[in-house]
């Protein structure tokens, strides 16, 4: 498993590095590189082999080690009180049992053919832990053409490629199952108000078995590596391929090496395939994964067990506990018994009438307990309670009574300690005193001579005092000549100081002025050829717009003359009995002349001018508007 994630993780990680290569080939292309056509026909040969080996990497990585019949977590310990304490009662048959499933999972596994894989659950789970992302499985499941669960998984990998959100997906389901094992903990550790509310919650671990790529720190990486995908955008055209996504799952080609001759844009030693061993190899290896198969099973069966135990222990805590609320309900009982002896020594006389009433009454059903018993009753059962409440402020008082005394002694004991300890600090301390008035005489005779030695040096001090005030005025002299040299040195040293900085910019001006004239001297020069080109430019621009001026005015002729020809039709004889501008009537001596341009019908005054049109090599008849509309037109050209 180990060399399987590894081989698995390198593959990925050259995969991802070749895309991100091409891509950034990609944008320097398009930014900078005339070539760009070629790159893009180099890019596009080693592009596809190098995204559909990527997708198959992602599928082999999220599906590695992934269970082939997903099963429901086993809640039958955490939901109810009694379901240990069975498990405490049955450990034996349990255990037997489980063996027996353990060894028939296994039998199954070396006879029965394996189930296709189906990573869809997984897809569904990712989603539940990102819910703020948009539901890519509902548009998955709305294609028809896809059925099987591992088709739908191959989709939804293309759709989170091209919404840039499949190492967000992964993500975000690791960092919540790890907020889920968080919980548990928690939860172990607060005790039986977890055992209240359990947490159920479904994490990757129920998908994968123990040592795959996705529960080990492998998966961290591979998920970090989806997440630098986010930079490249993917275009997938999966309308007319639905129906190649059902096939099945590639054998698992990466227990010992991974990729057989896949061009990622380099050398071909970039990646080698490890031919795969004998027999005696495979039997080894399927030997390897039903030990590993029956150590997950040991490992959950003892998990089963620890758990049962510490049900165990919870339920020993909790007799122990209903112990001692029994005991303490004893006593209550007790005390009950002691005061339901004490009211009939108090009052035996009422006790006795209410039973004997409660006796005779079968005897006569009609006779009634009198007023004046019911009213000493009650009466009685008014001061058992207040005596109950008076012993119990009693025992109260006489609990923090005793809790004072206690105190007191405490404190009593610490105070005599306190008094043997500075009985004993006297003792030293009068022991000291006495060797103190010794040296208190002897102190006496040492101040004696001191004050004879303070009378000679007070004289000796008051001639020094003299002296001192000479040196003084002498030093104060010296000290204003001083200050007035130094004065003299602070303003010499500004002026000097001015005038550094005041050369200094000058010379800072100097040159910027120096350089100034160099740039104004390049600007007239660029000015200059700009001058002559803006010229240039605008001659060339006059000229353009007398062309464009005469292109539009053509255009506007021929807009014109093309909606006259398209408005124009030949008008029927029969249809007209005057002149379309006169309205002048026809007869035999007026004929009727057709316009050749319009098609109308007009006299001969109205009709007599003649025109070349386009229609006709000679001189035609036209009327008179459409002879000043040809005319305008023509000396326009």
């Amino acid at each position: 498993m180990d060399v399987e994630r590894m081989n698995l993780l390198s593959v990925a990680r050259a995969l991802i590095r070749d895309v991100v290569r091409i891509t950034d080939t990609q944008h320097q292309a398009v930014f900078g590189d005339e070539n760009f056509d070629a790159i893009q026909n180099e890019n596009l040969s080693h592009r596809e082999p190098i995204i559909q080996a990527l997708l198959t990497v992602i599928e082999h990585c999220i599906c590695h080690g992934l269970r082939r019949e997903l099963r429901i977590q086993d809640t039958t310990f955490h939901s109810t009180e009694t379901a240990p304490l069975e498990m405490i009662r049955n450990s034996a048959s349990a255990l037997r049992r489980a063996k027996n499933q353990v060894m028939q999972t296994a039998n199954s596994i070396l006879a029965i053919p394996r189930s296709p894989l189906n990573p869809w659950p997984v897809v569904l789970h990712m989603e539940q832990c990102h819910p703020v992302a948009d539901k890519l499985s509902t548009h998955v499941l709305s294609l028809s053409e896809v059925r099987s669960g591992l088709g739908k998984f191959r989709v939804w990998i293309r759709y989170a490629l091209m919404h840039k959100e499949l190492g967000i997906y992964l993500q975000r389901m690791l960092d919540s199952d790890l907020r889920v094992t968080d919980q548990k903990s928690c939860s172990s550790d607060n005790g039986d108000s977890s055992s209240n509310s359990p947490v159920s919650s479904v994490t990757r671990h129920s998908f994968y078995h123990p040592g795959a790529l996705l529960l080990s720190d492998e998966g961290v990486v591979f998920v970090g590596l989806l997440v630098g995908l986010t930079s490249v955008d993917f275009c997938f055209v999966l309308k007319d391929k639905l129906d190649e996504f059902d096939s099945g799952f590639p054998g698992e080609i990466y227990h010992f090496g991974f990729i057989d001759k896949v061009s990622f844009g380099r050398s071909e030693n970039n990646f080698q395939f490890l031919s795969s061993s004998s027999a005696s190899l495979d039997e080894r290896t399927t030997l390897l994964k039903q030990k590993k198969y029956l150590e997950d099973e040991n490992q959950k069966l003892l998990r089963r067990l620890q758990d049962a135990s510490v049900a165990q222990i919870k339920l020993s805590e909790s007799v122990h506990k209903l112990s001692a609320d029994l005991t303490s309900i004893k006593l209550e009982n007790q005390g009950f018994k002691i005061m339901l002896a004490h009211l009939k020594k108090t009052n035996p006389s009422a006790v006795n009438g209410s039973s004997n009433l409660v006796i005779n009454e079968p005897d006569s059903p009609t006779l009634k307990n009198p007023p004046d018993l019911e009213s000493e009753l009650k009466q009685a059962l008014n001061q058992v309670e207040e005596k109950t409440a008076l012993v119990d402020s009693l025992r109260d008082e006489i609990n923090a009574l005793q809790s004072r005394s206690v105190q007191l002694t405490r404190r009593l004991s610490s105070h005599e300690k306190l008094l043997d300890e500075k009985q004993l600090l006297i003792r030293q301390l009068e022991g000291k005193s006495k060797g103190l008035s010794g040296i208190m005489d002897q102190m006496r005779e040492r101040v004696s001579n001191l004050t004879n030695e303070k009378t000679s040096s007070e004289r000796v001090i008051g001639q020094l005092r003299m002296q001192l005030e000479e040196l003084q005025q002498r030093i104060t002299k010296q000290d204003e000549v001083i200050q007035s040299q130094k004065d003299m040195c602070s303003r010499l040293e500004s002026r000097l100081s001015n005038q550094s900085t005041e050369l200094t910019r000058l010379r800072a001006t100097e040159t910027q002025l120096s350089t100034y004239k160099e740039k104004i001297e390049s600007l007239e020069s660029e000015v200059l050829c700009w001058r002559t080109r803006c010229e240039e430019q605008e001659t060339s621009l006059s000229e353009m717009a007398a062309v464009v001026h005469s292109s539009k005015i053509e255009a506007d002729s021929l807009r014109e003359s093309q909606t006259v020809l398209k408005e124009a039709h030949w008008t029927d004889d029969s249809s007209i009995s005057s002149c379309v501008r006169c309205h002048v009537a026809f007869s035999m001596s007026r004929r009727k002349h057709h316009c050749r341009h319009c098609g109308l019908i007009f006299c001969h005054n109205c009709s007599s001018q003649t025109m070349t049109l386009a229609s006709s090599a000679k001189p035609v008849r036209v009327c008179d508007a459409c002879h000043a509309l040809l005319l305008q037109r023509y000396s326009v050209k």
